[in-house]
């Protein structure tokens, strides 16, 4: 544990000693149908051919010997590859389908190319001779379809299911507890309660990111209702408290973890919020920062995000070399923007209230990044 010390921390020593007191990264097989949202923890290598076949590009028939060729079979996408064809036979293969294998023998004839009578097909032109795609000419067994650390995508689930892939590996989700606090959320009189707005913001951006968020709350600001909830939520990885970080007599829930948690960090300052705390119970981390919705949010990006992120080994999302701004963040602060214009391929990035933002600018290891902040259309 560290000492107390109440000047301003930079964001990466706040992470990187948060590092220590999570859980190890953990990884888990899923269903391809199912992998929507989920992040790759190991690179997806093909292990056959695609196609693994060769497949129609026209519908037409494959024949064997001499014209007239008796019709014995009709071939569509999916059905079964085992058949045979005898001397001055045929089969009809619709676009999509696949063969094993083409022998040398065989040749192929567009439909317009052919009469049909009876159940005899006679051609009238020469055969094709580039109905083939042929086994790997798409992809080859051992080429990388997908990084380790990728989102998938519904887009990305399609082709995991069109290769017959049907399971992959992901990092199991960090079970993250977000508990707005103070009396004002939970008012039981005639008066409107206000708007728990930063865990409505905070939660689908951490389930985006990896986490698995679990509400709770908002709580009132009593003891016994404090430690209740904290017990509640023990079995999270990571419990965030969202406001009551000050020293009013209603700020208990500093007192309620120095009984029941040992400090890391039992105040830390940073450009973006004041009094911020980091605790251990159980081996279990617990966080609070400010109940200022700005601060608040901004903290998620500087340190949950990155600690997420870096537990991981993944690189954090920095669109800092495709904007331009017309006024950077200080180092040390963080700066909403809003997106002005593109020209010659960067955004135009305008400082702008939090209300307006659609990106986030910030110093990490004196390193700008800029990310796209998003909740709006998550939340709103």
């Amino acid at each position: 544990m560290q000492e107390h010390k109440r000047n301003k921390r930079n964001y990466s020593e706040i992470v990187e000693e948060l590092l220590k007191y999570l859980p190890s990264v953990g990884s888990q097989e899923v269903l391809s149908s199912d992998c929507v949202g989920e992040i790759l923890s190991e690179d997806i290598i093909l292990k056959e051919n695609y196609p693994n076949c060769f497949i129609s590009k026209y519908d037409g028939y494959l024949c064997k010997g001499n014209s007239p060729f008796k019709l014995i079979k009709e071939i569509y996408p999916k059905d079964e590859l085992n058949f045979s064809i005898e001397e001055g036979c045929c089969v009809f293969l619709a676009t999509g389908s696949a063969v094993k294998e083409i022998k040398e023998e065989l040749k192929f004839f567009k439909i317009e190319d052919v009469d049909v009578k009876d159940s005899y097909i006679i051609p009238i032109a020469d055969d094709t001779k580039n109905n083939w795609i042929k086994p790997g000419s798409e992809l080859k067994s051992g080429e990388k379809i997908f990084s380790r650390g990728k989102k998938i995508s519904y887009k990305d689930k399609f082709a995991l299911e069109l290769l017959n892939i049907r399971f992959v590996k992901v990092f199991k989700r960090l079970n993250l507890s977000i508990i707005n606090t103070g009396s004002e959320l939970v008012n039981e009189s005639d008066e409107p309660n206000v708007t728990p707005l930063s865990s409505w913001i905070i939660a689908p951006i951490a389930q985006f990111d990896g986490f698995n968020v679990i509400h709770s709350g908002p709580i009132a600001d009593e003891e016994y209702l404090l430690e209740e909830i904290l017990e509640e939520n023990l079995n999270s990885d990571i419990i965030l408290f969202i406001g009551s970080t000050g020293k009013g007599k209603r700020d208990l829930i500093r007192g309620v973890l120095n009984k029941k948690a040992n400090p890391i960090f039992e105040i830390f300052n940073t450009p973006v919020g004041k009094n911020s705390y980091a605790y251990l119970c159980e081996n279990k981390l617990i966080l609070g920062f400010s109940g200022i919705i700005q601060a608040s949010v901004a903290l998620y990006y500087l340190i949950l995000r990155n600690l997420i992120f870096k537990q991981r080994k993944l690189p954090v999302e920095n669109l800092a070399d495709f904007c331009d701004f017309l006024e950077k963040p200080e180092i040390g602060r963080s700066n909403w923007y809003k997106s002005e214009n593109i020209e010659s391929g960067r955004i135009i990035l305008k400082k702008c209230n939090f209300l307006n933002s659609e990106f986030l600018g910030f110093y990490f290891d004196e390193k700008l990044f800029i990310q796209r902040t998003n909740f709006f259309n998550q939340v709103f």
